[in-house]
């Protein structure tokens, strides 16, 4: 049984397995709730996603095993944060395996006690003056294009090398992460991942579909990638904004920051743009009570360098990039990833889903 915001696999959750959620659970009752159901189906693992919002729920679960797969050093909380994860991995009962990416030496090494175990990259490694041989997993070669990426690592002793077609370098940990707690529980097998591993994605992040459309959630990141890939002339983009938010939709809203520098965050995403692309599609984005029109016009203002469209129908403008691509293009669509509940209004909702969409105009959608 999995609970995480990427999807929950689970015989008897509301939330359908192909969807995103906000949080894979929001109280002690929901916990109790999944032990129960685990132990009616006779679930032989429970994996359960955490961040900084439900963690403290969890602090007297006892766990197999604790993956810290990385810690944001931008993080708006750092150190709030990164107090909760370390009582989160205080304790001497449970396994700890930790992803040793961009925050320094001096806090791994504080965190990585009670024999826990870790994964990095030779590189990450040598720049922070951490010894390569300190990691139990470790990156030790990597090629990567549009197509998928071509690892070595070494596991243990061994030396292994998978490919996959999953794209952009924060996944290699996901995988690296993911080798250590399978065979932490001595069911790895490098044959079975490889197979596995090689036609795997993340829904909805640097999900690849035919291999030159891109769906992601986060602009940054995706956009710099692809750049290291595509001249600006090939790039296209499908990227909305949401309006001022609800606050029983998220934590972030509820003390109206978001409200306050929806603005800021505009201009900001747009200068990543614009310049750099060879065309922009404005569209919605649970823009909610705030008008979408006005949004999108917003955004085509920031856009001064590059061509950009308003088309306020989402799934129209999807459409329309897909059409206007040409072989050598990629389209990046942005800000949803996995998510079809898009809110369009103060009391208004409509489903729907960017990969879906993307697929029925494959299939002759008109």
């Amino acid at each position: 049984m999995l609970y995480s915001t990427i999807g929950v696999y689970s015989p008897c959750s509301v939330i359908k397995s192909d969807e995103a959620c906000e949080m894979s659970f929001r109280s002690k009752e929901d916990i109790i709730s999944i032990l129960k159901e685990a132990n009616s189906y006779n679930a032989e693992y429970i994996v359960i996603e955490v961040n900084e919002e439900n963690i403290d729920l969890i602090n007297d679960l006892k766990f197999d095993i604790k993956l810290l797969t990385n810690i944001n050093i931008n993080h708006t909380n750092h150190i709030n944060y990164v107090n909760k994860i370390k009582e989160f991995l205080s304790d001497e009962e449970s396994l700890h395996i930790i992803g040793f990416f961009d925050y320094d030496k001096s806090l791994f090494e504080e965190l990585k006690v009670n024999n826990a175990l870790s994964f990095s990259t030779n590189y990450v490694s040598t720049v922070n003056s951490v010894l390569p041989n300190t990691h139990e997993c470790l990156l030790l070669e990597l090629k990567d294009d549009l197509k998928g990426m071509d690892m070595l690592f070494r596991l243990n002793n061994e030396e292994i090398r998978i490919k996959t077609k999953m794209i952009m370098n924060y996944n290699v940990f996901n995988i690296l992460g993911s080798v250590l707690v399978v065979n932490s529980l001595n069911l790895f097998n490098k044959n079975s991942f490889q197979d596995f591993i090689l036609n795997f994605s993340i829904p909805g992040r640097s999900e690849v579909i035919d291999g030159n459309i891109i769906i992601d959630t986060q602009l940054s990141k995706a956009l710099e990638y692809i750049k290291t890939k595509k001249s600006k002339e090939n790039i296209r983009v499908v990227i909305g904004s949401v309006g001022y938010g609800y606050k029983y939709w998220i934590k972030e809203f509820q003390n109206g920051n978001h409200v306050e520098n929806r603005h800021k965050y505009r201009k900001y995403a747009c200068s990543l743009l614009d310049g750099s692309v060879k065309k922009v599609y404005i569209t919605e984005n649970d823009n909610g009570k705030e008008d979408v029109r006005s949004i999108c016009n917003e955004l085509k203002s920031y856009l001064n360098n590059t061509e950009s469209e308003v088309i306020i129908d989402r799934k129209e403008a999807i459409k329309k990039a897909v059409e206007e691509m040409n072989t050598e293009d990629v389209l990046l669509i942005i800000g949803r990833g996995n998510r079809r509940v898009l809110v369009n209004g103060e009391e208004s909702i409509k489903l729907l889903q960017d990969k879906e969409v993307v697929r029925e105009i494959k299939n002759g959608y008109k």
